[in-house]
């Protein structure tokens, strides 16, 4: 009989161990046991125990899922190209721009590319950062692995990419092949650089 007591006791003060370290938990503790209960890990605490956090630890796995997939989609999902960065998708509008920048004069860059060559991948990005630096520079994107521009890319003499003309007051001005990077700033700041305006003084 003296035994039961003693055991009911000892079981009597375990149990309210338990309860008092759980009933009032740090909030380090209270997250660590929500989020183990939502993925499934087991734990030696009686279920009462771990039942008292599962509405917040549900909230708090949904908030980190929620973030988790937010995040995805803001970094698989790209930014929309610049307004002058315009891709080319026929032969006809590859002939048209080029009539549009001799008639009109307008600075522009034709940049040939192709979407299985490394070192265009490297500099596509590059020249986004160019276009939004030079808004008034429009520049014309042509993968050459588009259908029918076989004839028109001969006559331009482009036979391998990464390729970009550069014209100036409707004249080609330079020609770069293959991503180099300082000369393809150099050429665009020399190029297309908008000077400050003299004043009356001619300063």
């Amino acid at each position: 009989m003296k035994g039961r007591c003693a055991i009911r006791q000892i079981l009597a003060r375990r149990g309210g161990g338990w309860t008092r370290s759980v009933s009032s938990p740090t909030p380090l503790s209270e997250t660590l046991v929500s989020i183990t209960c939502n993925t499934g890990s087991t734990m030696s605490q009686p279920n009462f125990v771990t039942s008292k956090f599962v509405s917040t630890g549900a909230y708090i796995s949904n908030n980190i899922t929620n973030t988790h997939f937010q995040f995805r989609r803001n970094f698989c999902t790209p930014p929309p190209p610049p307004p002058n960065l315009v891709l080319v998708s026929s032969e006809e509008e590859l002939n048209n721009y080029f009539k549009k920048v001799q008639d009109e004069s307008v600075p522009a860059i034709f940049y040939f590319t192709a979407n299985w060559c490394a070192p265009c991948r490297l500099l596509g990005p590059i020249m986004e950062v160019f276009c939004n630096r030079y808004p008034h520079l429009t520049t014309y994107k042509i993968d050459i692995d588009k259908e029918g521009l076989g004839s028109a890319l001969e006559k331009l003499n482009v036979s391998s990419v990464p390729r970009l003309h550069f014209y100036q007051n409707g004249e080609k001005r330079e020609e770069i092949v293959g991503a180099d990077i300082e000369r393809l700033k150099h050429t665009i700041e020399k190029l297309y650089t908008i000077q400050p305006a003299e004043d009356a003084d001619g300063k």
